[in-house]
């Protein structure tokens, strides 16, 4: 396995950190991280074994790939900065969301991945959804792909697609609880149930609901066919879902599209 840098250990540098490490697939004194804020930075040091450097210059020149774990605004400052540290071997893996890989080649004059990973990596679970840059030699493409299928679905795909499809899965945990959270307060409003008690029911439900998933014996459709007899009441509230819930969805993406355009020209 390559040396790795981890440039940013806020909270999804830190969680590639650990999660790397735990999985075994990379040493801890193969890591090399930097964050501007020394106590996230330690904890990783302290706790994981990862090799604590000076600077981001020091994290480039020491990694034969580096993770770029910063938001979209910083990617300008900081591949400038590294770039003296960088030759021909070395891969720069950004998961700042809405950087082209056309921009990232053009600040670090070397092969880049973008990479949009997500929180249910910490339980190893999830999708991680990567775009590789034509450069990209066989065998990193193919080490990138080990090192992330050791903590969750690697699925690559094309970069103009990596938008939408980081909406389905980076940001689909927040999408997924607020929906839940709503569901359960819908039934404290509507009274003689608690906020804590409506919350517990509906999560372990959910809970419940992802693990008959993720077997092989349902999907959506067959799992809801199962549940919902015809005529019987949780058709009654499935009726409402299919009539008011598509134009819902179909504004949440509209409006992170949108955003996802703002960022990309902020970007530039």
């Amino acid at each position: 396995m390559s040396r790795i840098g981890i440039i940013g250990t806020g909270s999804m540098g830190s969680m590639l950190t650990r999660k790397f490490i735990e999985s075994g697939k990379v040493s801890p004194g193969d890591v090399f991280i930097y964050n501007r804020t020394p106590e996230k930075m330690n904890d990783l040091v302290n706790n994981y074994g990862a090799i604590g450097c000076a600077g981001n210059g020091e994290v480039a020149a020491r990694s034969d790939i580096i993770f770029l774990c910063v938001g979209p605004a910083e990617v300008k400052d900081v591949l400038p900065e590294i770039r003296p540290f960088l030759d021909e071997k070395k891969i720069v893996v950004s998961i700042a969301s809405d950087v082209s890989l056309k921009k990232l080649s053009e600040l670090s004059g070397v092969n880049v991945v973008r990479i949009i990973p997500s929180i249910t990596s910490e339980y190893g679970a999830g999708v991680s959804v990567l775009v590789f840059g034509e450069g990209v030699p066989e065998s990193a493409r193919e080490e990138i792909l080990s090192l992330f299928g050791s903590i969750s679905r690697p699925y690559v795909t094309t970069e103009d697609r990596i938008s939408l499809l980081s909406d389905l899965t980076s940001s689909s945990p927040a999408i997924m609880a607020s929906i839940m959270q709503q569901y359960a307060l819908a039934a404290v409003w509507r009274g003689g149930i608690s906020e804590e008690d409506a919350e517990f029911l509906v999560r372990e439900t959910f809970i419940g609901t992802a693990k008959l998933l993720s077997g092989m014996d349902y999907d959506f459709s067959s799992l809801i066919s199962g549940v919902a007899t015809e005529g019987g009441i949780t058709a009654e509230g499935l009726d409402v879902i299919e009539k008011e819930i598509p134009e819902v969805f179909d504004n949440v993406l509209s409006r992170m599209s949108e955003k996802h355009l703002r960022v990309e020209k902020s970007s530039r």
